[in-house]
């Protein structure tokens, strides 16, 4: 400690131990000097965090047989990460447990297992005939019951030194759209780091396999029917979204940010390759506001002296562009390892007039310590400016707690900066605390931006989960980041590769969220101009908390699709609790919209936009009548099982 070196050190001159002390004390005080707005304390009450209570599967229980069915064989398994996988992809799913009512769908994923020890032999036998009789059937971890014929392979070979698979897109039209080397080689883990991974099942001599693990097993397979198909996992997909979702995993991850890294996505793709193909009467939701390509949001990290009065140049520049940005504002008011007291007088001028020009202020901590993320979580009653986090070195703080960081900085841009309600967070370092989605969410706050896309192993937002544990969502949503500007080289000199990357991501309606540092003008406000002028014509802009809303709004959302018999006329119902604007619906494959007399509601080539759902809304499409994709033949639950383009 300071004090103690210090108070040494004048005892070795002679000075009295008395006084000695307080001499030393005082520099102590003054060194981590604390700047005080008079009359500002608070916030007052206290922060309650709600108890852990695990989620029931019957929150997805509801919706018609033509969602894809979620056979849950495990209420104990990561299920909650397959269902906000499929959330984030717009794959409309309910979950049951009973077997009878699952063979109601046109297409059934059994998850976390297929075994006899999970399923009785009646409940086996029924699901054996389901692809035989025209069903489209995903298992995942096919490990006996009979059922290793029906999946189309002989043996399961378990292993704990799996660490990736290759996917092959000649293998099948499923794999086609993954022409990236990233799409098609999948990592699990880090085989220099670590010895062994999560178990995984190979399977031996497949009908046909689309992906395979470095040892030659398979680790997807697919076997086709003469109208259904059953596809098999030979490891647990939930469980690889959940670990990405809330870096869990085993340095799946290839790269950390500026790159593409799809693993996630493409195992969700897949997913939802699956479904469609299993019912094409299926509409799903799309991913992006107003049926653009990709989400592009600006956000900048305020952590210096020097970014206040630069800050306000890219506010102007995105106002210009018409585009609000999202500023993550350090409310630092004590000096310390890190820096001088930044938020001061002058920078919460700087700060209103980031209000006034319409963008979006956040936090970004107090403290912004490397060590946030072993922080004690705190007692709920930090108030400023009792509350005195400090930095003692970059790996090491004392007096901090993740509840303080969070009630504190959100009560001082409020309260001094005249913000409006702070619901948008971001860690300094991405310094990520195990239980900061349950803090965030007592706290008031709905969208994080914590973690990078790279290491959550998608780009797209999802929602978190209690302790970043497998069993309890919470009400906040993750918008991983996917672009920075600190790795070498300098930002402007990589904006190709940006435009690069974006291009990729809006192959599948991503998310593009970069995160500046507005210290410097140059190189940083250069990318900033050639970016926004190459996307503009095909993405959406926004700060964080209007895509969070927009997104939030959304994931609520609730899509069915019932066809007539025929199959020429289907109904889409929408049900939205939230009104939402912009969103976009992918129509049943060769289903145009019948557009006479619905007022908001614009067609695309790929279905249509709504310029605002709220409640309960029904639209109507419809297939020519000559076209060959009308079979009188039905699948399982009287559905029409086959498919093809219309003349």
């Amino acid at each position: 400690m300071v004090t103690a070196r210090v108070r040494y050190l004048l005892l070795c001159l002679g000075v009295p131990v008395a006084l000695a002390t307080a001499y030393a004390v005082t520099q102590e005080i003054t060194k981590h000097r604390v700047h005080e707005f008079p009359g500002v304390a608070g916030p007052s009450g206290k922060t309650v965090v709600a108890p852990k209570a695990r989620t029931s599967w019957q929150r997805y229980a509801e919706g018609s047989h033509g969602r894809l069915a979620v056979l849950l064989t495990d209420s104990d398994s990561s299920w909650l990460g397959l269902a906000h996988a499929l959330k984030s992809f717009g794959v409309p799913f309910r979950i049951t447990t009973s077997v009878e009512e699952a063979l109601k769908h046109k297409v059934v994923l059994i998850y976390p297992i297929v075994s006899g020890k999970v399923l009785s032999q009646d409940e086996l036998k029924a699901l054996a005939s389901f692809p035989r009789e025209g069903g489209h059937l995903i298992g995942v971890k096919v490990l006996g019951g009979g059922m290793n014929e029906v999946f189309g392979f002989s043996e399961t070979l378990s292993s704990r030194q799996r660490f990736g698979i290759h996917l092959d897109p000649a293998s099948s039209p499923l794999l086609a759209d993954f022409t990236e080397q990233r799409e098609q080689t999948i990592r699990l883990g880090d085989p220099v780091r670590f010895a062994e991974i999560v178990g995984t099942f190979g399977y031996s001599e497949p009908r046909k396999a689309l992906a395979v693990y470095g040892d030659g097993s398979a680790a997807i397979t697919e076997r086709a029917y003469a109208e259904g198909r059953a596809y098999a996992f030979g490891f647990d997909i939930g469980d690889y979204f959940f670990r990405g979702q809330h870096a869990r995993h085993h340095r799946a991850h290839r790269s950390y940010v500026n790159a593409f890294e799809p693993a996630g996505d493409v195992l969700a793709q897949l997913i939802k390759k699956i479904y469609l193909r299993g019912n094409p009467d299926a509409a799903t939701l799309g991913t992006v506001p107003e049926g653009r390509d990709l989400s592009v949001v600006f956000s900048y990290d305020v952590d210096a002296e020097e970014s206040y009065e630069t800050m306000l140049d890219y506010a102007a520049f995105l106002r210009s562009a018409g585009i609000r940005g999202t500023f993550f504002i350090q409310t630092k008011y004590i000096n310390d390892y890190n820096d001088i007291i930044l938020f001061g007088d002058e920078a919460v001028d700087y700060v209103r007039k980031l209000v006034q020009l319409g963008m979006e202020v956040a936090s970004h901590t107090v403290a912004h310590a490397n060590a946030f993320s072993s922080f004690p979580f705190g007692d709920g009653n930090e108030r400023y400016p009792d509350y005195r986090p400090i930095v003692l070195d970059f790996d090491s703080a004392r007096g901090g707690t993740v509840l303080g960081e969070l009630r504190v900085s959100k009560f001082l841009l409020e309260r001094l900066g005249e913000a409006p309600p702070v619901i948008s967070f971001r860690p300094g370092y991405l310094s990520y605390p195990i239980s900061l989605p349950q803090a965030l969410e007592a706290t008031g706050y709905r969208y994080s931006s914590s973690m990078t896309a790279n290491k959550a192993l998608t780009h797209l937002p999802f929602q978190l989960n209690y302790g970043r544990e497998s069993g309890q969502e919470v009400e906040v949503f993750e918008f991983p980041v996917t672009v920075e500007d600190e790795i070498p080289p300098r930002m402007g000199d990589r904006v190709d590769d940006a435009i690069a990357l974006a291009r990729r991501i809006a192959r599948y309606g991503g998310s593009f969220v970069i995160l500046t540092h507005p210290n410097e003008l140059g190189h940083k406000y250069a990318f900033h101009e050639t970016f926004h002028a190459a996307v503009k014509d095909w993405a959406w802009f926004g700060s964080l908390s209007d895509y969070g809303a927009w997104w939030a709004a959304r994931d609520a959302v609730e899509v069915d699709s019932v066809c007539t018999e025929s199959g020429l006329r289907c109904t889409i119902r929408l049900h939205a609790p939230h009104p939402i604007a912009g969103l976009a619906v992918t129509l049943p494959e060769h289903c145009r919209f019948e557009a006479e007399g619905t007022a908001g509601v614009r067609p695309t080539p790929e279905g249509v936009v709504f310029d605002e759902v709220a409640g309960t809304v029904e639209i109507t499409c419809r297939r020519r009548r000559s076209a060959p994709s009308i079979a009188d033949s039905t699948g399982p639950g009287g559905t029409r099982s086959g498919a093809a383009d219309p003349p």
